[in-house]
C-alpha cells in the first residue's frame, strides 16, 4: 500500500475536523491557535499545507486573513470547499508537501504544517517538507510545524491496548530501545524529540521559538476531559497553557507543535566560488557524503556520490577536462560543484551539492550562475537528476535550466530528467 492510498483509506474513515472538535481534540486546536495568534497581525497572509477539511484554515479565513490551501486528499479538497463561506479570503489547491514548485519564494507571513509531517516516512521528504515550508515563508515569518509523538503512541496502544507484543514482532519496535518505526500501512510516522532536533538542524534559515506539547496529557484521559463541564474545561485549558511549554510537560504529549522563526535574508551571508584545490578535497568529500546521503538511501545507485571519497574530487581536479570550483558563504566552505567539458562550447554540470544546513536558501541556483560566468567559451549546458526531485527541478529552472523531455532508467528505483541550457546550437550531449 502507497501513502496516497493509505491516507485516502485512514481520511476516508475518520473525520479528522470531527476529532478535533471534541473536547480532548479542542486541546490541541486550542492551543495552535492561541499561538498562531502569537504571531499574526492585520494583513498577514497564511499557507496551511496539508490543510485537511480546513479546520484552520476556515478559521482564521473568517478572521479576515488571505488564506493559501494546500491538500493532498480530493476527498478532503471537495469537504473543504463545501464549508468554505461566502466572503472567506481562502483558497484551496490540491499539491503535495514536498513540492510546493507553484508557490512563489517569500511569499507567506505565517506557514502551517499541522499534518503532512504526520504522513513522511522517509528523511529525504521530511526534509523536503521542511525545506519547501521555509522557502515559501518571508523572512521573518513564522512556521508551525506539528508531529505525531512516539512515546505516547506506544503507551496507548502498545501497553494500555496491549500491542506491544504485536508491535515488535512486526518490526515495528524495538524491544531495547523501544524506538518506534512506521511504514504507510500505518498511516502515521512517529517522532522522539531528539528526531525532530535532527530534522530542524539541517536548516540554519530558522531559529526555534517555542516547542510544545499540543495536547500534553488530554489524549490519555480523554474521557475525563470530554465529560468536563464548561468551566472545569476552560479552567484546564488554562492549566495546560500554562504548563504546555516546560520540557518535563512535553514528553508524554501525543502531538507536539516546532514553532520556528526564518531568520531575515540579510542574514544569509556572502556566497562566492573559488577554484577547489587539493587541500579542499576531505572537507568537500564530508558536504558531498553528507549531502547525497538520502538519495543514496532513497535510490541505493551505486555510482552515487556519497560511495566516492577525497581520491574521486582529486583525480577530477587534476583532469583537464573538468573545472571544480568550491562554494563558500562568508568565507567557509559549504559546498561543491563542478562541470565536464564534453564539446566545443558545451559543458555538463556534473555534480552540485551543498551542505544540508545550507540547503532552501538559493545556494545551488545562485553558485550555478558564479560558475557559467567563469566558463567563458561556454554556449551550451547540460545536467540530469532524479526525475522525482521537485527541489533539484526548481534549482536548475531557477538558473535557467529547462526540460530537454529525455529520460534514462538506472535502476528501478531511480529515472533521470535531461535539463539543458543556453542557445539551440548544435552540441554533443552528455554520453554522446
Amino acid at each position: 500500500m502507497d501513502v496516497y492510498e493509505s491516507l485516502n483509506e485512514y481520511y476516508g474513515a475518520h473525520d479528522e475536523s470531527a476529532r478535533l472538535a471534541t473536547r480532548h481534540g479542542q486541546v490541541e486546536f486550542s492551543t495552535a491557535v492561541a499561538y498562531i495568534e502569537k504571531y499574526l497581525a492585520p494583513g498577514m497572509r497564511i499557507l496551511e499545507i496539508g490543510a485537511g477539511t480546513g479546520r484552520y484554515a476556515h478559521y482564521f479565513a473568517r478572521k479576515g486573513y488571505h488564506v493559501d490551501a494546500v491538500e493532498l486528499l480530493q476527498s478532503n479538497i471537495d469537504r473543504f470547499s463545501g464549508e468554505t463561506a461566502p466572503g472567506e479570503d481562502v483558497r484551496v489547491t490540491q499539491g503535495n508537501a514536498v513540492d510546493l514548485s507553484e508557490y512563489p519564494s517569500d511569499r507567506y507571513d505565517i506557514t502551517l504544517l499541522l499534518g503532512p509531517m504526520y504522513h513522511l516516512f522517509t528523511q529525504e521528504d521530511q526534509l523536503s517538507a521542511l525545506s519547501e515550508a521555509i522557502r515559501v515563508t518571508k523572512g521573518g515569518g513564522v512556521l508551525f510545524v506539528a508531529y505525531c509523538m512516539a512515546d505516547a503512541a506506544i503507551l496507548r496502544h502498545g501497553f494500555v491496548r496491549g500491542e506491544v507484543h504485536a508491535l515488535i514482532e512486526r518490526g515495528l519496535l524495538d524491544p531495547v530501545t523501544f524506538y518506534a518505526t512506521s511504514t504507510p500501512a500505518e498511516v502515521f510516522e512517529l517522532y522522539r524529540k531528539e528526531k525532530i532536533d535532527a530534522l530542524t538542524a539541517h536548516f540554519d534559515s530558522v531559529e526555534r521559538l517555542h516547542y510544545l506539547a499540543s495536547d500534553g496529557y488530554a489524549n490519555h484521559m480523554r474521557q475525563t476531559v470530554d465529560e468536563m463541564d464548561g468551566e472545569t474545561f476552560a479552567l484546564y485549558l488554562d492549566y495546560h497553557l500554562t504548563v504546555c511549554e516546560r520540557p518535563d510537560m512535553t514528553g508524554l504529549t501525543h502531538h507536539s507543535l516546532d514553532i520556528l522563526k526564518k531568520k531575515s535574508q540579510g542574514g544569509c551571508g556572502v556566497l562566492a566560488i573559488r577554484p577547489a584545490e587539493a587541500t579542499d578535497a576531505e572537507r568537500l568529500a564530508e558536504i558531498q557524503k553528507e549531502a547525497f546521503r538520502p538519495l543514496y538511501e532513497r535510490y541505493r545507485d551505486e555510482g552515487s556520490p556519497y560511495l566516492r571519497g577525497a581520491e574521486d574530487i582529486l583525480t577530477r581536479l587534476h583532469a583537464p577536462e573538468y573545472r571544480y570550483w568550491c562554494i563558500e558563504r562568508d568565507g567557509e566552505t559549504v559546498g561543491g560543484v563542478f562541470y565536464q567539458k564534453i564539446g566545443e562550447g558545451t559543458y555538463y554540470l556534473q555534480r552540485i551539492y551543498i551542505a544540508p544546513a545550507q540547503q532552501s536558501r538559493g545556494t545551488a541556483s545562485s553558485a550555478i550562475l558564479l560558475c557559467e560566468r567563469e566558463l567563458a567559451d561556454a554556449k551550451r549546458f547540460f545536467v540530469d537528476f532524479p526525475i522525482d526531485r521537485p527541489m533539484n527541478r526548481r534549482c536548475y529552472e531557477k538558473a535557467g535550466y529547462s526540460d530537454t523531455g529525455k529520460r534514462a532508467a538506472v535502476n528501478e528505483k531511480l529515472t533521470l530528467v535531461l535539463y539543458t541550457k543556453g542557445a539551440p546550437a548544435e552540441a554533443a550531449e552528455p554520453g554522446k
